[in-house]
């Protein structure tokens, strides 16, 4: 299976964009901050692309409240050793409590099969303390928690794969806040080395920016275009390195496009 098709599939297992629905919990690798969407959404279609390459189409389906009920999902990329024509994506929906906190989430395959499902429990302060991936017929395929370490504005989160007969080591992640909510800093610790990644904002409270630091030394940066809602409809990301005479490099790394759709102006009120 070629580098491509297997990144997308790592996408398609950790549900990325999905989750920004619950909360800023950005801790799953290239899991970035989620947006605050303006105005009321009903539908939006989001096509990731380089160059002439498209990597993905998605649609995301909103209720006149706000909340995401369901996510569609289609990629597609040639397997290396076999020629064939490999399917990615899929369907999920979206269920919630009568606090509009997500309780589970439904996943099926591009046939439409029932594949897995996610199982969210939050403490009396409705604060998501455990995540917990099943099959079909209920066994358990992977555990998130998490613990809201007191008088500080960090979460330490541990993530865990559960095989046929053992489990991985569970993947410990520190996640630090400002006052508003916002994510600011992902310490990502492991036997190999600590890993940082800091996220940045502009005025605006638009994320612009991530750096990774110290294992490896990178950063994205990203610019929008914005339709006259306020949401963004274009979005370029780059990369930037140095170069072994410590002059900065940057490219274009991904462009995404976003076709946003909304209720009329007689159903539709303000998400503030």
């Amino acid at each position: 299976m070629n580098k491509i098709v297997f990144i997308s599939l790592l996408i398609f297992i950790f549900s990325i964009r999905v989750f920004s629905q619950l909360a800023e919990y950005p801790w799953r690798p290239n899991s970035i901050p989620s947006e605050k969407l303006k105005v009321a959404v009903h539908t939006i279609l989001t096509t990731e692309q380089r160059d002439e390459y498209v990597f993905s189409t998605k649609v995301e389906v909103f209720e006149l409240n706000g909340r995401l009920v369901e996510t569609l999902s289609s990629n597609a990329n040639i397997e290396t050793h076999s020629g064939k024509l490999f399917r990615l994506g899929g369907k999920s929906i979206l269920i919630y409590d009568e606090n509009r906190k997500v309780i589970e989430i439904k996943y099926f395959n591009p046939d439409g099969e029932y594949t897995h499902y996610d199982s969210y429990i939050y403490d009396a302060k409705n604060r998501l303390v455990e995540e917990i991936g099943y099959d079909t017929k209920d066994k358990i395929l992977n555990k998130s928690t998490y613990n809201y370490l007191s008088d500080t504005d960090t979460i330490e989160t541990t993530w865990q794969v559960f095989y046929e007969k053992t489990k991985s080591t569970p993947v410990k992640t520190l996640l630090s806040y400002n006052k508003t909510g916002r994510v600011l800093k992902r310490l990502e610790l492991n036997s190999k080395g600590n890993d940082t990644v800091s996220f940045e904002y502009d005025s605006k409270g638009d994320f612009v920016k991530e750096i990774h630091c110290c294992k490896y030394n990178f950063s994205y940066g990203y610019k929008y275009k914005f339709d006259k809602q306020g949401n963004w409809i274009e979005r370029e990301q780059t990369y930037s390195q140095l170069d072994k005479n410590g002059r900065e490099e940057t490219r274009v790394f991904m462009n995404a496009y976003r076709v946003i759709t909304y209720y009329s102006d007689k159903e539709s009120k303000s998400l503030k």
